[in-house]
């Protein structure tokens, strides 16, 4: 039996310089490998530890209402595309994360 989810969501994202508002061009797996690199357009620090904590903690956060929920209002991961009461999350910048905490 295929395990049912609520949130579809990628890992991937892409990073953003806070100062000059550069983004890179190909998205990279959510990890602490990034913390510390810098923008090749600016120089600045793009991606903090800070950065990271909070995606992480919204991938937890979903992956907790998967294993809740997922059985009980999901879908399976084959079906997802066709359920429409299945949510779709994408974060494609750490932006997201500061105008939502």
């Amino acid at each position: 039996m295929n395990e049912k989810i609520v949130f579809k969501f990628d890992r991937t994202a892409r990073l953003r310089c806070d100062s000059c508002g550069n983004t890179s061009e190909e998205k990279v797996e959510v990890s602490y490998d990034h913390v510390g690199s810098k923008c090749p357009k600016c120089g600045a620090i793009w991606c903090t530890k800070e950065d990271v904590d909070a995606m992480m903690r919204v991938y937890e956060g979903m992956e907790s209402i998967n294993k809740m929920f997922g059985n009980q209002i999901g879908t399976s991961l084959e079906d997802f595309e066709n359920n429409t009461n299945a949510v779709s999350i994408q974060l494609d910048s750490k932006e997201f994360i500061r105008k939502n905490e």
